[in-house]
């Protein structure tokens, strides 16, 4: 199991694409959600993974040209939100991160996902080449395995490690 302060690195990028104030998405405040909160909501029934990854995905397009703060998106992040949508309703949620929307820095490699640790040189927009591993870090593959849904890669400074 995660502890807890792996989480704040990982999720801290989410409220930095939220400007000030109460926004909402979807019907859903973003500005003040918590892993308690969203497992509430799921319980209660309030909103889906599928309904909190989409507002996300609009705020972060929203943005993005603003920020910047994206390398890349996962493509497949609704298609995972519906999968887990479905896991809930069947069984239950894997944990606390079951159906949480997170973003992984460009250093931490997402099977099928360029990574470019942030030099251009490995990224074929650039005028480089793309690096697309097969395989997940060993953290990414443990945020997935708990259920969390990884939304994209951010940016960070040339081969940060």
């Amino acid at each position: 199991m995660m502890k807890p302060s792996a989480l704040v690195g990982i999720t801290a990028i989410l409220p930095a694409l939220l400007s000030p104030g109460i926004l909402v998405g979807q019907g859903i405040n973003l500005v003040e959600l918590t892993t308690e909160g969203i497992q509430g909501a799921y319980a209660a029934g309030e909103y889906t993974a599928v309904d909190l990854t989409q507002a996300f995905l609009e705020r972060i397009g929203r943005y993005e040209d603003y920020y910047n703060a994206f390398v890349s998106m996962n493509p497949e992040a609704l298609e995972v939100a519906a999968r887990l949508d479905e896991e809930y309703r069947s069984s239950g949620p894997r944990g606390p991160l079951h159906g949480v929307p997170v973003v992984i820095k460009d250093n931490m490699d997402y099977g099928g996902l360029v990574t470019t640790a942030g030099f251009w040189g490995f990224s074929t927009a650039m005028g480089g080449i793309d690096m697309i591993p097969g395989d997940d870090a060993a953290v990414v593959e443990r945020l997935r395995d708990a259920g969390a849904i990884i939304l994209g890669k951010t940016n960070l400074p040339d081969f940060a490690g």
